[in-house]
């Protein structure tokens, strides 16, 4: 996982602005806490004149993932289908390219 927080916001950017066909930058990253294996960024996103906040979970390594992240963003989607208020997931990869680690990006819930 990148920890320089604007090659983070980098990658992060140029992943919301390929699944949302748009340009799109990041600001405010927070680190926080999501257990010894992986981590949460919270960030606002800024895009078409909107601002979204979303929270980044990512594995550091694939190496260590004991459900691959995109299964993970799976069950989330599948849940939020039946109706179980869950953070809606906004993309989801298996590919470290963006962040250096497979990761979901998902609305932040307060």
């Amino acid at each position: 996982m990148i920890n320089d927080p604007q090659q983070l916001a980098d990658g992060l950017a140029a992943l919301l602005g390929e699944t949302w066909g748009a340009p799109v930058t990041v600001s405010d990253l927070v680190a926080t806490s999501a257990g010894a294996r992986r981590g949460n960024w919270l960030f606002v996103a800024h895009s078409r004149g909107e601002q979204r906040g979303l929270c980044a979970t990512i594995m550091p390594t694939p190496d260590i993932e004991l459900m691959p992240m995109s299964d993970e963003a799976a069950l989330l989607r599948l849940v939020e289908a039946a109706g179980v208020p869950v953070p809606h997931v906004h993309v989801a990869t298996d590919e470290t390219r963006w962040v250096g680690g497979p990761l979901f990006v998902s609305d932040r819930v307060p």
